[in-house]
């Protein structure tokens, strides 16, 4: 069961918030990674048919990693989504292991900080697709194409 102690208690880094176990026997079944991903899919597309649209796009902003065994690694975009997460693991958790049948299941999130400015005008959204792909400046030049910049 989560308490006080447990949430005072994480990491900054990332969080390992494991619940108790109580209405599921003592299992260690191995699964891959694509069943534990289709699992936790799976769930995420039960929260949007419930409602929870916020929780669902949390979940599916990437995909979690299988790594040391049993730990689940997820990465988020932002704290907001880290919080979505945190407030619904002990649910996330109970519904892999159940379905895993695999009580050690462990979950660990972590924010990935992106530096990616957004690109609103025209010219920004050019030039940045230019970086990725010089042909787009010759094709540009070569037919005349005046591009609302």
């Amino acid at each position: 069961m989560l308490g006080i102690q447990d949430l005072m208690n994480r990491t900054e880094k990332g969080t390992n918030l494991t619940p108790d176990n109580k209405g599921l026997k003592e299992e260690s079944q191995p699964f891959t990674i694509d069943e534990m991903r289709m699992r936790w899919r799976q769930f995420a597309h039960k929260l949007k048919d419930e409602g929870q649209g916020n929780l669902y796009t949390s979940m599916l902003a990437n995909d979690p990693l299988l790594v040391e065994g049993n730990i689940i690694k997820h990465t988020v975009n932002n704290n907001v989504q880290k919080e979505f997460l945190e407030a619904n693991l002990y649910n996330i958790l109970h519904f892999l292991r159940q379905e895993l049948k695999n009580t050690s299941i462990e979950i660990q999130i972590f924010v990935e900080e992106t530096a990616e400015s957004k690109l609103f005008t025209s010219k920004d959204k050019f030039d940045d697709m230019a970086k990725r792909n010089p042909d787009l400046n010759n094709l540009r030049n070569t037919f005349k194409l005046d591009i609302d910049l």
